[in-house]
C-alpha cells in the first residue's frame, strides 16, 4: 500500500510504504521527497531497533530541517541505531553536518551508534575536514555495517 500526504515542515510529500498494515511497522518503508534537493528512504530493521536512511541529492542549507525531523521522529520511537547509506549524496553542507553530529550525540547517550556507507570522495573530504572520521564509522561494506549496529 503506498500512499501520500503534505508534510507541513518541509512542504514536500511524504509518502510510506507499509507492508500489510497501517501505521508504523518494522520492515516498513517511509520515503520523504521534499520539494528541493533531497530525498530520503527509511528502512526500520526486521528486529525494530535500527533504521537505514537512504539520501539520496544534496544534504544543505534547505534540506537540514527535512533530515533533522526524520532523525528526531526515530529518536521519539527510541530507536538510536542508524546506518545512513549517502551513496547518492554529492554535497554535505556545514549545518547538515551539525545535524549529523546532534544525532551521533543523542545515538551515543542512548547506546545506539551511527554509520556512514559509501560516502563519495568529495563527501569524505567534508568528514575529514570537520574532523569526523574519529566519531563517524565510514565504510562501504552494508553487510558488516548492519552487523556493527545489531551488536551496538
Amino acid at each position: 500500500m503506498l500512499f501520500g500526504r503534505r508534510c507541513k515542515p518541509c512542504h514536500g510529500i511524504i509518502a510510506v510504504r507499509l507492508m500489510g498494515s497501517a501505521g508504523r511497522v518494522p520492515g516498513g518503508e517511509r520515503v520523504r521527497m521534499p520539494a528541493y534537493k533531497l530525498r530520503i528512504r527509511e528502512e526500520v530493521t526486521e528486529d525494530n531497533r535500527a533504521v537505514i536512511f537512504v539520501l539520496d541529492g544534496q544534504l544543505d542549507t534547505q534540506s537540514f530541517d527535512l533530515l533533522n525531523t526524520a532523525i528526531q521522529s526515530h529518536f521519539e520511537e527510541r530507536r538510536y541505531r542508524f546506518l545512513f547509506d549517502i551513496t547518492g549524496v554529492d554535497y554535505v553542507s556545514s549545518t547538515c553536518m551539525g545535524v549529523l553530529l546532534a544525532a551521533l550525540t543523542t545515538s551515543f547517550e542512548n547506546g545506539g551508534r551511527i554509520i556512514i556507507l559509501n560516502a563519495a570522495p568529495k563527501v569524505r573530504v567534508v568528514f575529514e575536514l570537520f574532523g569526523l572520521t574519529e566519531l563517524f564509522t565510514l565504510t562501504s561494506d552494508r553487510e558488516g555495517a548492519l552487523a556493527k549496529l545489531r551488536s551496538a
